[in-house]
């Protein structure tokens, strides 16, 4: 359990995230610039797995924010 949780709070497994959501963005714009905006929607916006990119994402921000100690209650207003 814990190297799943060290892979999935890894710098490597966000930059992965963040690569893959950026080409599946620029295929939809692609897709949108010669079909339609609904084509894009159904094709990329509104799938399940573009969907579980994101939520993979918050998984990993939260477990940085862990992991780093990101939030300190000393730099509070």
């Amino acid at each position: 359990m814990k190297r799943i949780l060290n892979i999935l709070f890894s710098s490597v497994t966000m930059a992965v995230l963040l690569v893959i959501l950026m080409i599946a963005m620029g295929a939809a714009t692609f897709i949108e610039d010669k079909y339609d905006t609904l084509t894009a929607h159904e094709l990329v916006y509104d799938a399940i797995w573009f969907e579980l990119i994101f939520l993979l994402l918050i998984i990993n921000l939260f477990g940085h924010i862990g992991k780093y100690k990101l939030v300190n209650r000393k730099k509070w207003a």
